[in-house]
């Protein structure tokens, strides 16, 4: 059975708060939490992580490059159970209200989880497949899918709902970050055309404190504020304009990969140099040879609050993929792994 820890999460590395330690201390710089690592030599299975998801029985998912990666609390399982998507890489993990799970295989199609059984989305269509670039979940429970074919699509249950046609998306570039905010705009962030929204029917392009065109992630705060991580930087929306995101000089241009606002309030955004927390007190920045080599690509908190992390390994790095938990700033039992012990930073 999946282990009741909770969890905080960054691309093969894992942030994690355990037992009595209830959260990620903010007062904290990020390199003063005790971590527990493991890597390929552990045997996990998945390859390079793309996602992270937790569904209602407690069990973290892994999309990975290998596909789908169950971990139970003490160990990781590829699951091969979709012969017709055995050998496609994951690139993304939704989860409903419900906590049933939703898992994107890239190029390829949508399996979920429905009453008990796999129900794929492309056959809902007449399609037998999806072309999903982009995912999001709405507060309300529902999917959002960026599909090449059939353009925006909603998704509650087993019913879907075409809300744009291809022919109203951004140009040429593939849509490869969405969300939506409290106002109904359903953003697009593009891999080279910049950001847009969708509203009332029509595309229109963002450019006000803008200038970066490589979108990498999207991250609604509140009723109107959005969070952009581009390849040169992070970005704040206010409703108005853009501005960009005051960070230490030396990370001014950094990439943003991944960005996540975990139950406290603290922004945490996944970088090619290492893993910010942004939050009233100021920015805390844990370099990337904290977790060994490559940029943070995802992360995950889960239904308690408590936070987990995966990185990858860059091409031409050490070829060991690390996984990493963090710890609240105390020795606490490890997850049982066949690496053991603990390590304070």
């Amino acid at each position: 059975m999946p282990t009741s820890s909770r969890w905080l999460a960054a691309g093969l590395a894992l942030i994690c708060c355990v037992g009595e330690a209830r959260a990620l201390d903010p007062n904290q710089v990020v390199s003063q939490y005790v971590r527990e690592q493991w890597s390929t030599e552990d045997n996990f299975p998945g390859g390079p992580i793309h996602t992270i998801a937790q569904t209602a029985d407690g069990y973290l998912w892994m999309g990975t490059e290998k596909g789908l990666v169950r971990f139970d609390g003490f160990n990781f399982r590829l699951v091969a159970a979709f012969s017709e998507f055995s050998n496609d890489p994951v690139s993304g993990l939704i989860t409903d209200t419900a906590g049933r799970l939703c898992v994107i295989f890239w190029g390829a199609g949508v399996l979920c989880y429905r009453d008990g059984k796999l129900v794929n989305l492309a056959s809902i269509l007449g399609r037998t497949t999806l072309q999903i670039t982009s995912n999001w979940r709405g507060e309300d429970g529902a999917l959002l899918l960026a599909d090449l074919m059939d353009g925006i699509l909603r998704v509650r249950g087993e019913n879907v709902q075409v809300l744009a046609f291809p022919t109203v998306l951004p140009g040429s570039s593939l849509v490869v970050a969405m969300a939506e905010t409290r106002d109904g705009k359903i953003w697009l962030g593009t891999a080279a055309e910049g950001l847009f929204y969708f509203a009332d029917g029509r595309t229109t392009r963002v450019t006000a404190g803008l200038p970066d065109k490589k979108i990498n992630c999207l991250l609604p705060v509140g009723d109107k504020e959005l969070w952009v991580g581009t390849g040169k930087g992070l970005y704040r929306w206010n409703g108005v304009l853009f501005t960009r995101v005051d960070l230490p000089p030396a990370l001014a241009g950094v990439q943003v990969l991944t960005l996540l606002r975990d139950h406290d309030g603290n922004v945490w955004a996944g970088t090619t140099r290492g893993l910010l927390r942004i939050n009233p007190s100021g920015v805390s920045f844990s370099d990337e040879g904290d977790f060994g080599s490559g940029g943070i690509n995802a992360l995950f908190e889960d239904r308690e609050g408590e936070s987990l992390g995966w990185r990858w390994t860059r091409p031409g790095a050490h070829p060991r993929r690390h996984i990493c938990d963090l710890y609240a700033g105390r020795w606490k039992p490890a997850l049982q792994t066949r690496r053991a012990g603990l390590c304070r930073q």
